[in-house]
């Protein structure tokens, strides 16, 4: 489902236009039904590992892909799972996307497909 969203995100996003998201990301797998989490993330249904909403970004096809943790400590631990904002963001190709993060940690470009 994440690589369905991210191929309409990079569809519609214009050359050079930015996507930033903002959820939760885990160190390492979460079991599927999550417990109820407090306060607005009681809606979380599911809490992907850091690196899967980048890989996800560079299948699409966006490049400078990047996330950032918002916290050295976890928001959340759950089951040995620490789980952080980690807002992951990228760019779609074109004459505006050489922009750098230099707070962030970046990804290597990727053609779609990749």
């Amino acid at each position: 489902r994440m690589d369905a969203v991210f191929a309409e995100v990079c569809r519609v996003l214009r050359p050079g236009g930015k996507v930033t998201l903002h959820g939760l990301a885990g160190d390492k797998p979460s079991h599927p039904l999550l417990p109820n989490l407090p306060g607005p993330a009681a809606v979380v249904e599911y809490v992907p590992v850091e690196t899967e909403p980048v890989k996800a970004m560079i299948r699409a096809g966006l490049v400078q892909v990047r996330f950032e943790n918002l916290s050295p400590m976890p928001n959340f631990i759950v089951a040995d799972v620490q789980m952080r904002e980690n807002p992951p963001g990228g760019t779609k190709t074109g004459p505006s996307s050489s922009h750098s993060y230099p707070s962030s940690h970046l990804f290597g470009t990727a053609c779609p497909g990749f």
